[in-house]
């Protein structure tokens, strides 16, 4: 992966990093797959669906497809933003079967990695997940946090003080 340069900043509060300290760029994807087995009987036993306080959108299975678009959006990430130094996938466990486990860039991340209190898990609750995600070990200080049905279609350039990106959401566009 190719290094980019520092981030440039004009003075006032913010310290540049110093040459050593090059700024680098790190993705964050949630992914769960629905239907693996162990996920389905964790699920059922932790929701009721007669619980009140439950949404019944907070158990609809869509929440929880998965329709094979991360391995997609791995590929357009992998062809259109190169400077990405690191890619984390949050889960609740789970590892896609696909996924090519010796590379040093991709890392899987469990929930029980970010979450402080293990109390609050297992959690199905996204907002909640995303609520941690800045505690992914060695995350870079700038990152981009993706669904997985967001494909890069297009060379993404990077610039001192933006990324440009075109995209496309979903596998139909």
């Amino acid at each position: 992966m190719a290094k980019i340069p520092p981030l440039k900043t004009s003075g006032g509060p913010h310290t540049p990093p110093s040459d050593s300290e090059q700024e680098t760029i790190d993705i964050v994807y949630t992914w769960v797959d629905a239907n693996d087995s162990r996920f389905k009987d964790q699920l059922h036993k932790f929701l009721d669906p007669a619980a009140p306080l439950i949404h019944a959108q907070a158990i609809n299975p869509e929440r929880f497809r998965d329709n094979g678009e991360l391995r997609y959006s791995l590929r357009s990430v992998e062809a259109f933003a190169p400077w990405v130094r690191r890619i984390h996938i949050v889960t609740n466990g789970q590892t896609p079967r696909w996924l090519k486990t010796n590379d040093k860039r991709i890392r899987i991340v469990s929930h029980d990695m970010i979450f402080t209190n293990r109390a609050y898990l297992p959690t199905y609750n996204s907002n909640a997940i995303e609520l941690q995600i800045h505690k992914i070990p060695n995350l870079s200080r700038r990152f981009l946090y993706l669904n997985d049905d967001w494909f890069p279609r297009n060379v993404c350039a990077l610039r001192a003080d933006s990324i440009i990106i075109q995209y496309t959401q979903g596998l139909t566009g």
